[in-house]
């Protein structure tokens, strides 16, 4: 079984660096910093002197405070009350309410992609229509390209 965080959750609104740390000592690793993307969710948030440290996909982490807290904001209320204030923790955002879901838009059945060979003088060439243009590839596949004409009016040959 998996252990579920507790704690307040914080949402990243904006990509920022980290440093990951050794799980056991919590010393920062030699390591580069890891990108903390957008939408990304940070559990154990807490202070430390000018750092934040946190817990990011299972894993240890910290980040200067400057940095990180423009870059978060409360994602949902938890259960932080007495456990989150035991351990310091002392972050606190106003959360921004969630925009409402947006229903899915039923798409048409896509025509199905299929290439067509060119006669050429240079060995086989496959084209397949897409919207926009056309998906051009070598016989051999050894190149891929994609050729514009909304209106599909090539015919395959050169233009001369």
């Amino acid at each position: 079984m998996s252990e579920k965080p507790t704690g307040k959750r914080y949402r990243m609104i904006k990509m920022v660096e980290a440093r990951r740390l050794n799980p056991k000592s919590g010393i920062p690793l030699t390591e580069p910093p890891t990108a903390i993307p957008f939408g990304g969710l940070l559990y154990e948030v807490r202070e430390e002197r000018d750092l934040y440290k946190f817990t990011y996909l299972g894993k240890p982490y910290q980040c200067l405070q400057s940095i990180l807290q423009p870059a978060m904001e409360l994602f949902d209320g938890g259960s932080g009350g007495a456990d989150a204030q035991a351990e310091g923790s002392s972050v606190a955002f106003a959360a921004d309410p969630l925009p409402p879901p947006v229903a899915p838009v039923a798409a048409a059945e896509p025509a199905p992609f299929q290439w067509e060979q060119l006669p050429t003088s240079h060995g086989p060439l496959l084209r397949a229509k897409l919207p926009g243009g056309w998906m051009v590839m070598t016989g051999r596949g050894t190149a891929l390209v994609f050729y514009p004409d909304p209106q599909h009016k090539w015919d395959g040959a050169t233009l001369d």
